[in-house]
């Protein structure tokens, strides 16, 4: 219990003079009489002891009470608590998809020294029970760093302040938020990118520190700003890029391919060295030449017919004619046409006065069977037809053969170039916010309002009939 205004007790000095009031001799009172023998003999009779006391009347009482109650009401009693403790949402980005957090110690020390008296909670998407122990940990889809930091904006709406400690800088950041590099200094060697086109390796990574490679030779490298990317050409089946917090393996898995009857000629067997695939047993990935396999490309399925007059008809939005110079390829060489089938999507058909004749290229009701009228691949030139199986293959198992990397990645997860190449950046906004103030429960409206009442009542016994008369 607190006062608001303890000033106002100065009004308790009222009492002793109601009190000092109360108390004084009465002044003698002259009456006219015709003698004064009788009062004389009246006076004699009353006691002296009688004549000193005084009474206390109950309207010195109420008068007490509402003189009381009217300070204490005035001086503003109230039940004060202490301010509320303030709130301070964190949201870490991660530095990585997998395993210990890189610098996140870092991170802990830096809060904990600026924001040591409030009270923490934690966004994260990563391994929460890294920051189990420093406050309120709350989990976020793990997604790209705008939809990470959408959904901590959002769940922090009544914090009072956000922090961010983020790879890069956030443009347009909300208003009482202090955003925060993840990283003390630029991260080194990280590497983020391993591909290869055929035997030549690319690998992307941070600036210095560079990894070490078993199994291909170095070949040259670039820089792109902080980026480096390295070539490499690879000696055998298996190569390993290690760093310092990497092991990452690639084995050799050329494209598995299966070989129908019809493709046999010397074209055929041009068009499939340029694949490298493998031919010793694997399980083929395609099939090509046959359509009774799945994935499968087929050729020359379809029936001769009289196609004089006939205009060609392909489908220019799908993926088996992308990028493709159609003015070079040939779908009609042998003059066969596909019978329309149901459920079968026609990709090219001819047409005779505006009538289907028949298909040239249709794909099966799943996607995963080409079948070509003709053999386009014999027909049409060699760029041309290059281009064309790469579509065909691309389109049955989603995966064109010049998107099929020869040496395939196992091992550790790698992190987006963002992460891999954070380094530090000037903070932005204010680290202030406004403290909790002190949460206060008056009482003053009681005891003023009992003051009222007694001032009535002292009102009421002024005014009854016969007061103050002896």
């Amino acid at each position: 219990m607190t006062l608001l205004t303890p000033l106002a007790l100065l009004m308790l000095l009222a009492l002793p003079v109601l009190l000092w009031l109360a108390l004084r001799p009465a002044r003698a009172q002259v009456m006219d009489v015709g003698t004064l023998m009788l009062w004389r003999l009246v006076a004699a009779a009353v006691p002296v002891t009688a004549r000193k006391t005084r009474r206390l009347e109950l309207l010195l009482w109420v008068l007490a009470a509402a003189v009381l109650l009217a300070t204490m009401g005035a001086a503003g009693p109230a039940q004060a608590s202490a301010p509320p403790v303030p709130v301070v949402a964190v949201y870490v980005e991660r530095l990585g998809t997998s395993g210990p957090e890189p610098e996140l110690e870092s991170v802990r020390k830096r809060v904990q020294e600026q924001f040591s008296d409030a009270q923490l909670h934690w966004w994260f998407a990563g391994d929460a029970a890294q920051l189990e122990d420093l406050g309120l940990v709350q989990a976020i889809a793990p997604g790209p760093p705008q939809a990470e930091q959408a959904q901590f904006l959002a769940a922090s709406a009544g914090a009072s302040l956000r922090v961010m400690f983020v790879a890069e800088p956030v443009a347009d950041a909300p208003a009482h938020s202090l955003v925060l590099p993840r990283v003390s200094s630029q991260r080194q060697g990280v590497v983020f990118e391993v591909r290869s086109e055929g035997e030549t390796l690319f690998v992307r990574s941070g600036p210095d520190q560079p990894p070490k490679v078993e199994g291909a030779s170095l070949q040259g490298a670039s820089t792109r700003g902080a980026e480096v990317v390295r070539q490499y050409l690879a000696r055998g089946g298996q190569v390993k890029v290690s760093t310092a917090t990497q092991s990452i393996s690639l084995s050799r898995q050329a494209l598995g391919v299966g070989l129908g009857a019809n493709w046999a000629g010397a074209r055929h067997q041009a068009l499939l060295a340029a694949l490298q695939p493998a031919l010793d047993g694997t399980t083929p990935q395609v099939w090509l030449g046959t359509s009774d396999a799945s994935p499968a490309v087929g050729i020359s399925q379809g029936q001769v017919q009289d196609l004089s007059s006939t205009q060609v008809q392909v489908d220019l939005q799908s993926p088996l004619f992308q990028d493709l110079p159609l003015a070079s390829v040939n779908l009609v060489g042998q003059g066969r046409v596909l019978a329309p089938r149901k459920d079968w999507r026609a990709l090219a058909v001819v047409l005779r006065d505006g009538r289907v004749v028949g298909d040239l290229a249709a794909l099966s009701p799943d996607g995963r069977v080409l079948e070509f009228a003709n053999d386009p691949f014999v027909d049409s030139g060699l760029a041309a037809a290059a281009l064309l199986l790469d579509n065909a293959i691309g389109l049955v198992t989603g995966t064109r053969a010049s998107g099929h990397q020869l040496y395939q990645r196992t091992g550790d997860l790698l992190p987006t170039r963002r992460q891999a190449l954070a380094a530090p950046f000037e903070a932005t906004g204010s680290a202030e916010f406004t403290p909790g103030q002190d949460a206060t429960r008056s009482f003053a409206s009681w005891p003023l309002l009992l003051a009222a009442m007694c001032s009535l009542a002292a009102a009421g016994l002024v005014a009854r009939p016969g007061a103050g008369k002896t």
